[in-house]
């Protein structure tokens, strides 16, 4: 990808594509959904240790940590879209603007085959690898680490519309979503502990919202920039 040449003249506010007039409000709105993921982190873990055990939590742990490694495949190729899209749109290079979203959406989608793939290696050989160390806490790691690594292979596959929507300098949206679904799927697990469901299901939770979290910021992000069309 080539990169998009920025014009040096000025722009007023009401045609202002450089997301300067937004820096603070975009800065306010990371801090505050930082805050978010801060505060579940002490309440979720407490939540399932108490209500299924300290052995769901380190199942849960475990599996989160397992597919940790996967997002490694994304190499951050998604996100970094960004940078081209603020270029192109400054410059009205609607072109080079498709190219290279089509381009990195192309890429997304091979990875999020990966990372599937991945998963479905590790949720197969989870009970004769780790059958010593996980017991019967094994068949519900399966379900936990498939459900995770669902969720990644989603958000690959969908990881473009970060990039457009940052690159348009709406953090704040960006931030909102992320915050909102992580708020939403704490609540929800909450309910689901307190109702005397197990790991599988927070899983299950987690999956549904990261599913309708990514397709909510997709149907956003073509909307705050409907040039960025994938050819």
């Amino acid at each position: 990808m080539k990169e998009p040449m920025i014009d040096e003249e000025p722009v007023t506010d009401a045609e202002d594509l450089t997301g300067q007039n937004r820096m603070a409000w975009n800065v306010l709105s990371s801090w505050g959904g930082h805050l978010v993921f801060i505060i579940a982190g002490f309440i979720l873990p407490r939540m399932i240790d108490r209500h299924i055990g300290q052995a769901s939590l380190g199942v849960w742990d475990f599996s989160w940590s397992l597919v940790s490694y996967f997002s490694l495949a994304g190499l951050g190729i998604g996100s970094s879209v960004n940078r081209h899209v603020a270029g192109y749109r400054s410059c009205g290079d609607t072109e080079e603007l498709q190219r290279t979203v089509t381009s990195v959406m192309a890429v997304q989608l091979v990875i999020s085959v990966i990372v599937m793939l991945l998963t479905a290696g590790v949720t197969f050989s989870i009970p004769y690898v780790f059958a010593q160390r996980l017991g019967k806490e094994a068949v519900d790691a399966q379900w936990v680490v498939f459900y995770l690594g669902t969720s990644l292979a989603v958000q690959m596959a969908l990881d473009t519309s970060r990039g457009i929507m940052t690159g348009c300098h709406r953090w704040d949206l960006h931030n909102g979503i992320n915050s909102s679904g992580h708020a939403v799927t704490v609540v929800l697990m909450m309910v689901t502990l307190s109702l005397g469901y197990g790991i599988r299901t927070l899983g299950l939770i987690y999956l549904s919202v990261v599913v309708i979290t990514e397709i909510v910021r997709t149907i956003l992000s073509h909307r705050l920039c409907p040039e960025a069309q994938i050819h």
